[in-house]
C-alpha cells in the first residue's frame, strides 16, 4: 500500500508527500536492486522539488540518494548518469569529470549524455582545450549537423575571449535556423 500512496503522490505532482512514503519503502526493503530503484525514484521527486525550491531542496540532497543508489547497485547506469549531472548542475566539476569518463570507459564511448557531462565540466574547470576535444567528438558522425554545434562553438570562443569568433559561430546558427533547421528540431516544444 505504501507504494501505491507512492505512486499516487507522484503522479498527483505531489512529490513532498511521494518522498516520504518512499523513504517508509527505502528503510523496509530487504534487496539492494529495489532500494536502489526507491532511491532513484526519490531522487528524481527531490530534483523536481529542488527545481521549485533549491534552499529547502539543495542539490547535495539529491546527490547523496544518487550515492546511496549507486552503494546498492553499482552498475545502475542511469543513477550514475544522473549523479554526473547533477556534479555539474551544482560545480563539483572534478567529480563530474570522474563520472562521465567512467561512463565512456566502462559503458559505452560513444554515449551523448556522457560527452557532453565531460564537455561541460571542461568548461567548469577552465579547460578549454579539453572542451574543444569533446566538443570535436561530441559533434562528429551522426551529430555532425547538429546545428547547435554553433552554441556550444560560440560559448567557449566567448570564454577563451575570442569574441569574433564567438559572433561569427552564432551568426552561422542564425543562417542554419533560417534554412529550417532549427526549427525542425524544436518543433515538439511549439
Amino acid at each position: 500500500s505504501l507504494t501505491l500512496l507512492a505512486d499516487v503522490a507522484e503522479v498527483a505532482d505531489r512529490p513532498e508527500e511521494a518522498i516520504a512514503e518512499l523513504q517508509v519503502l527505502i528503510d523496509q526493503a530487504d534487496d539492494p536492486i529495489a532500494r536502489s530503484r526507491l532511491r532513484q525514484r526519490l531522487a528524481a521527486n527531490l530534483r523536481r522539488l529542488h527545481d521549485r525550491d533549491p534552499d529547502r531542496f539543495p542539490l547535495d540532497r539529491i546527490i547523496a540518494q544518487c550515492r546511496l543508489a549507486l552503494e546498492d547497485d553499482p552498475h545502475y547506469g542511469v543513477m550514475r548518469m544522473f549523479l554526473g549531472e547533477l556534479y555539474v548542475m551544482s560545480r563539483r566539476f572534478p567529480e563530474a569529470r570522474q563520472v562521465f569518463t567512467e561512463i565512456l570507459d566502462r559503458d559505452n564511448p560513444f554515449n551523448y549524455r556522457a560527452r557532453r557531462g565531460l564537455m561541460e565540466a571542461a568548461f567548469g574547470l577552465g579547460q578549454f582545450e579539453e572542451a574543444r576535444r569533446q566538443m570535436d567528438r561530441l559533434y562528429t558522425g551522426y551529430n555532425a549537423g547538429n546545428p547547435y554545434r554553433y552554441v556550444d562553438r560560440a560559448r567557449l570562443a566567448f570564454a577563451a575571449g575570442h569574441y569574433p569568433d564567438a559572433i561569427r559561430h552564432l551568426d552561422q546558427l542564425e543562417r542554419e535556423g533560417l534554412r529550417g533547421s532549427v526549427l525542425c528540431l524544436g518543433y515538439g516544444d511549439l
